[in-house]
């Protein structure tokens, strides 16, 4: 038998064709591996972010549950730091139990990529200013900010636990069950929310 020949001229190999085929599926198939990929990463960040704001709230009921202390300004009732001169002009700064504590929260452009950790000194159940323990982003990144808040006095929503049992209050007020923080990530509409149950102390992200 004759062995088969190539026809003379024409070398073993891909057609232009072919090579536009191959290119075209290879480019479909990275889109939507990129498309994934960031997706993920996106969610990643807006649940890390609500862990963040989650993990706040507890830290705040659990300085009221266990009756942590702060260190305050007898004339002022600021916050101040004993190491600093001049932290507590005119009084002593010393260690002493707040009325509570809380997490300050705005949906106010500005405002709206920080909480304060604060202790309330002067028993209002509100945040005020020079009550800051420490203030931090809602989120490693600037992607995620508070865009809606319940209930709500202005654009603000404090969070404040009153020791020993603790009793939970939302903008001085008892009588909402639940409050809500919702975060949301730049540009794409993706949200998760934090729950705080004034009966039960649970906070869960939703």
């Amino acid at each position: 038998m004759t062995p088969s020949r190539r026809p003379a001229g024409r070398m073993p190999g891909f057609t232009l064709i072919e090579m536009l085929i191959s290119l075209a599926i290879f480019s479909v198939v990275t889109g939507f591996t990129v498309a994934n990929f960031r997706r993920g990463g996106q969610s990643d960040e807006l649940r890390l972010a609500a862990d963040n704001v989650a993990s706040a709230i507890r830290k705040a009921q659990t300085f009221a549950l266990s009756g942590e202390t702060a260190y305050v300004c007898s004339t002022t009732l600021a916050i101040c730091n004993p190491n600093v001169g001049g932290s507590c002009a005119g009084g002593s700064c010393g260690k002493t139990l707040p009325k509570g504590f809380g997490i300050h929260l705005s949906s106010a452009s500005g405002d709206a990529h920080t909480m304060a950790f604060f202790a309330d000194t002067d028993g209002d159940r509100l945040y005020d200013a020079g009550e800051t323990i420490s203030s931090q982003g809602v989120s490693p990144t600037p992607n995620v900010s508070v865009s809606f808040l319940a209930p709500i006095s202005g654009s603000v929503l404090d969070i404040v636990f009153v020791p020993p049992k603790p009793r939970t209050y939302f903008n001085d007020a008892a009588a909402d069950a639940v409050a809500t923080v919702t975060l949301q990530l730049r540009g794409t509409g993706q949200a998760k929310s934090v729950k705080v149950n004034k009966v039960s102390g649970q906070i869960s992200v939703e």
